[in-house]
């Protein structure tokens, strides 16, 4: 099975857009959250029309032709800037000096820079012929008021925040997040802080993992370490399943004498949605469904656990929220060095991307291994049997949490 039909799979088991229930967030946090309704204005931004330099605001008809050979002469009858707002009626021939972001009264159609003047205070000088609302923002040129300005599902990035900000929205009804629990399996694995016993491991993948999902503001997920018990890691996954809309496991899925999480699956009646994809690393790993929770069961391997989970858990997570932005990066690169090993399946391979061009490889490849991917931004999907050469083109799908 190829890695874009498992992901097929995956999400026509995934519930679209499901209803995890909103809560107000002020704009200091609402950066990275999803917007769990439209947002309409109620405002006109700019809500009057104001100067976009510091000149005058004139009548365009008053000062045609006007040069610097031939000035336009305008009485100054006032001067508005920025924060004030004064009632001046349009008389023909004349100008009110104004500031950047001051009212322009009605009447005035354009704004002359006060650099094409001669800075005149009870009358000026015009020196140059403008157009009609040049230097000029009119009412309502940024956003008009009723205007639909985010759909719900919206994913606020730092400028989206600058909008509503503008729009005078304190707090918005954002998404609250899905909930996901990390159960590591492993007699083997010991938490960092303890004593590190002969034969034992610190565990850092339920760390990796925790930490991307986190990266993209959504809710720490719960976190567990279970020993190969399978009754045990059934009672784990049927509690975590009451409470989570994703179980992410790492370890056991493989066939050796501990890999007890096909034997749990089947025990809890749960459906397997696909298993052996051509993919490496991960090619053990099992996307599963029990209930409505959907289980993602991955390599004990670290790298393999990442890689697998930047493919699969990111396509869930934009689903459920209802949120495209959420979806994996991907992308194209051109190779600055070769890649020249050719691998029997797909293969994730670590890599930094800089400008469109891939500036370096992970120095080791095992899936043990990542003291490296501190390193790493992406990884690069190559095609089985292909090793790219300097110059060639390749897919990529850029790491979340780096």
């Amino acid at each position: 099975m190829r890695i874009d039909e498992a992901v097929g799979i995956l999400l026509e088991n995934t519930c679209s857009d499901i209803d995890t229930g909103s809560e107000a967030v002020s704009l200091n946090n609402a950066f990275g959250r999803v917007l769990a309704r439209d947002v309409m204005s109620d405002i006109d931004v700019p809500a009057f029309n104001r100067s976009a330099m510091d000149g005058y605001a004139v009548n365009s008809d008053d000062i045609k032709g006007a040069s610097k050979d031939f000035p336009v002469t305008l009485k100054v009858c006032g001067e508005i800037l920025a924060g004030d707002h004064k009632d001046i009626t349009y008389e023909k021939g004349s100008a009110v000096r104004v500031m950047t972001g001051g009212f322009i009264p009605d009447g005035y159609d354009c704004v002359v820079m006060q650099e094409d003047t001669d800075y005149g205070e009870s009358e000026v000088k015009i020196y140059k012929s403008i157009t009609p609302y040049m230097n000029y923002a009119k009412t309502g040129e940024d956003v008009k008021k009723g205007e639909l300005i985010f759909k719900k599902g919206t994913y606020l990035g730092a400028y989206h925040v600058g909008v509503l900000a503008s729009l005078g929205i304190s707090k918005a009804e954002m998404k609250k997040s899905i909930a996901t629990t990390i159960i590591s399996t492993g007699s083997e694995l010991t938490l960092p802080g303890n004593p590190l016993l002969p034969g034992k491991i610190y565990n850092n993948s339920m760390y990796i993992l925790s930490s991307a999902i986190v990266s993209r503001h959504l809710d720490a997920p719960d976190m567990q370490v279970v020993e190969d018990d399978e009754d045990r890691l059934l009672q784990c996954i049927k509690t975590a399943a009451g409470r989570s809309h994703i179980i992410i496991t790492t370890g056991a899925v493989s066939v050796g004498k501990k890999d007890i999480i096909p034997a749990v699956l089947k025990a809890l009646g749960a459906k397997i949605l696909f298993r052996n994809v051509d993919i490496q690393p991960g090619t053990p790993t099992i996307g599963a469904i029990y209930g409505d929770t959907l289980l993602l069961c991955l390599s004990g391997n670290p790298f393999a656990a990442m890689a697998n989970f930047e493919v699969y858990y990111w396509e869930m997570v934009a689903k459920l929220m209802g949120c495209d932005d959420l979806k994996p990066q991907t992308g194209r690169a051109v190779m600055d060095i070769p890649y020249e090993k050719k691998n029997v399946r797909t293969r994730l391979i670590r890599a930094k991307v800089k400008d469109g061009h891939i500036v370096s490889l992970g120095r080791n490849h095992a899936s043990s291994v990542i003291s490296n991917m501190t390193e790493c931004n992406c990884l690069i999907e190559l095609e089985a049997g292909r090793s790219p050469g300097v110059g060639d083109e390749v897919k990529i799908r850029m790491l979340s949490g780096v």
